[in-house]
């Protein structure tokens, strides 16, 4: 458990130091998780998924998160970070940039009642859960 609080640690304290960055996770244990004033927080998402990192999109307020494990290779994952961090921030001074992906999925659903989204959510959790 340590290794993991450890790693945790690490990687809040670097994503301190991100350009565009902001931790949301002041003394993280496992998950660690952080935002963006500077650029839409889904396209850093979208960006490491491509490098093959899965972080967890949250809304209101916008923000990511990973849940950190023994596995986790930290200095690739800050290094992948860092480098999306950047490529993202890079590509919002694009005027007309394509909104798509994460982004897209998460502006609907901020367009929808709560009321419709729930009841998505719930048919999608019964039938992605049924035998």
């Amino acid at each position: 458990a340590q290794v993991i609080v450890e790693a945790a640690r690490r990687i809040a304290d670097a994503i301190k130091s991100i350009d565009g960055l902001k931790l949301m996770t002041q003394n993280p244990t496992m998950v660690v998780c952080f935002t963006s004033d500077v650029f839409n927080i889904y396209r850093l998402k979208d960006a490491m998924s491509k490098m093959g990192w899965s972080l967890n999109p949250l809304q209101q307020p916008a923000a990511l998160n990973i849940c950190v494990t023994e596995n986790i290779d930290v200095d690739e994952f800050l290094q992948d970070l860092r480098s999306a961090a950047n490529e993202v921030q890079a590509s919002t001074c694009i005027p007309q940039q394509k909104i798509g992906g994460t982004e897209m999925i998460y502006k609907t659903i901020r367009m929808l009642p709560p009321a419709a989204v729930e009841f998505a959510m719930h048919r999608f959790t019964d039938a992605s859960l049924a035998p």
